[in-house]
């Protein structure tokens, strides 16, 4: 049986980060807590636990370029890098994946909900596979939440480990 770990899972956003601490291993994940902190260092270091077995991050993945949302994603992908680094300086393992990302590579909603040939698993699919995957998780959370605590219950059903292509 594989060992039981606690990953602290990230959804980086332009102003504010939700995350969630989900526990378990390959087999059996569970929702332990969620929230939001705002994107400064010294939050940052406030949540980055000694408890934690690991880290699992969303990151800037394939979106189409529309002007209006450039900035945003450049700021969103610098508050992931700078978690990124945070994550790596701690030595423990670091699990990062785009939640949407062309058809060759990995993202975390294919390989948590298991959609196959380019077909997207949108927010209504991750919900419903989380309430059946981790019974705790509230019925009111917030999508970012649910987000990053569906990442970290894709981080510890891959053991920690990137897959190279789709699931």
């Amino acid at each position: 049986m594989s060992e039981h770990k606690t990953i602290i899972a990230f959804d980086p956003g332009s102003e504010k980060t939700r995350y969630a601490v989900i526990a378990g291993n390959r087999h059996m994940q569970y929702f332990v807590s969620s929230g939001t902190i705002e994107n400064k260092p010294d939050e940052f270091c406030r949540i980055f636990s000694e408890f934690a077995h690991g880290y699992a991050i969303e990151t800037i993945g394939k979106y189409p370029p529309k002007p209006q949302v450039v900035m945003s994603l450049l700021q969103t992908a610098q508050v992931a890098g700078m978690l990124l680094g945070m994550a790596h300086a701690t030595k423990k393992p670091v699990f990062a994946m785009p939640a949407n990302a062309p058809i060759s590579k990995p993202s975390w909603r294919v390989l948590l909900c298991g959609a196959r040939d380019g077909a997207r698993a949108d927010d209504e699919m991750v919900k419903a596979y989380l309430q059946m995957v981790l019974r705790d998780l509230p019925k009111r959370c917030n999508v970012h939440e649910r987000d990053a605590a569906a990442i970290g219950t894709v981080a510890l059903r891959c053991g920690m480990q990137v897959p190279e292509g789709r699931a």
